[in-house]
């Protein structure tokens, strides 16, 4: 799948990246809404006990106005996008971040959550109960990077809201549900 900045995404044929041959009649699938795609992560399986159902989706971020959700495949012909229901998205791809409890971003209101049934979070330390205030006002959305581990979420960020606008790094744990930070080691990609 590949988002080129356009109304819609496309998709290569199977086990060849490269080549979209249209064997399947048009091979992208578009939002209808005039907003670009930005990115896409995959959004992995809710139990390893499925047999039926979603067991797997790729999530569209339009923007920072929507996201949307695909699931099935273009080959048994139930391939479907399907709108979020929360109006946000991301100005930051690289602070896409899956992890065992789901899909983490920082959209522009804070750091939130794509559970494994995409139930989308609100932000996660808003209204003083942690860390949102160095993503919103951040310097450059677009050089926000993240990863989670195990229990423990590593976002960097440049601090717009601090003078010197310092690059620092914030740790959310995930198990606690709490912040650390900012550290002062912070990287430019996790």
């Amino acid at each position: 799948y590949y988002v080129c900045g356009r109304n819609g995404v496309l998709f290569s044929d199977v086990n060849l990246p490269c080549r979209i041959s249209n064997t399947f009649g048009v091979q992208a699938l578009t939002t209808g809404d005039g907003l670009a795609c930005t990115a896409i992560s995959p959004l992995m399986l809710s139990s390893p006990m499925v047999t039926t159902g979603i067991v797997a989706a790729l999530i569209v971020f339009e923007s920072i106005y929507k996201m949307q959700q695909i699931t099935g495949d273009a080959a048994t012909g139930n391939l479907a996008m399907n709108v979020l229901n929360v109006a946000t998205g991301t100005f930051a791809p690289n602070s896409i971040a899956a992890s065992e409890y789901g899909l983490f971003f920082v959209s522009p209101h804070g750091l939130r959550l794509i559970s494994l049934d995409a139930k989308i979070s609100p932000p996660i330390g808003d209204h003083g109960t942690g860390v949102s205030v160095p993503f919103i006002d951040t310097a450059q959305a677009t050089r926000i990077c993240a990863a989670a581990n195990a229990n423990v979420i590593r976002i960097s960020v440049q601090n717009g809201g601090v003078a010197g606008t310092p690059t620092q790094e914030y740790w959310y744990h995930i198990n606690r549900k709490c912040w650390s930070g900012p550290h002062n080691f912070p990287p430019s990609l996790i």
